[in-house]
């Protein structure tokens, strides 16, 4: 894959976790999910309670999270785990999947770029680098606490706004400029 095709895709999962910050009015981290899901029309349940069409598209007591659409309805199906923190980016990363538009009308596996955009989304969308760097959030704890995030994805998102702040590469986009603005509004009001 080119990297014009691959940034391209990245900056289109960039851009819709920005648009989804603003259009949802969020400035209060971490995001309550279940409210985005409903203004959205996403049904979320737990797998155990669509056995049937667990069944019959194959899901498994062992799949953590999956976004379906049946019939024109979007649907993020998971297992409750111990770990809620990584179930909360699980969610966020279905979430991409369904505004990415990579789900189908039955389970299928999703390609690794598809994979890899849903990711970009998810932390994009629970750990914005433009409030990690207005709030000063620095290490892996500060951004996992700050955002309620597990750890492993606070190291590398910590990881990536650090790449950012050395290459001084805040505030290139008129979506993330339009956040900012927005995210100190709020904070200062």
């Amino acid at each position: 894959m080119s990297y014009s095709k691959t940034y391209t895709q990245y900056r289109h999962a960039r851009n819709m976790a920005w648009r989804i910050l603003i259009d949802e009015h969020i400035t209060r981290f971490p995001i309550d999910l279940k409210s985005v899901f409903s203004d959205y029309q996403i049904e979320v349940c737990r797998i155990a309670d669509a056995p049937n069409i667990c069944k019959k598209l194959k899901i498994t007591s062992e799949t953590e999270a999956v976004a379906l659409r049946i019939f024109d309805n979007d649907y993020i199906l998971f297992n409750p785990i111990n770990d809620q923190k990584r179930l909360y980016f699980s969610l966020a990363h279905e979430f991409g999947h369904v505004i990415l538009d990579h789900t189908a009308t039955k389970k299928q596996e999703h390609n690794d770029f598809q994979e890899h955009e849903a990711n970009i989304f998810a932390s994009r969308l629970l750990m914005p680098a433009i409030v990690c760097e207005i709030e000063n959030l620095i290490t892996p704890r500060q951004i996992a606490d700050f955002f309620g995030v597990s750890i492993d994805a606070a190291k590398i998102r910590a990881e990536r706004v650090e790449l950012l702040r050395m290459r001084n590469k805040f505030l290139y986009s008129p979506l993330e400029e339009e956040y900012a603005e927005f995210y100190l509004r709020a904070k200062q009001g």
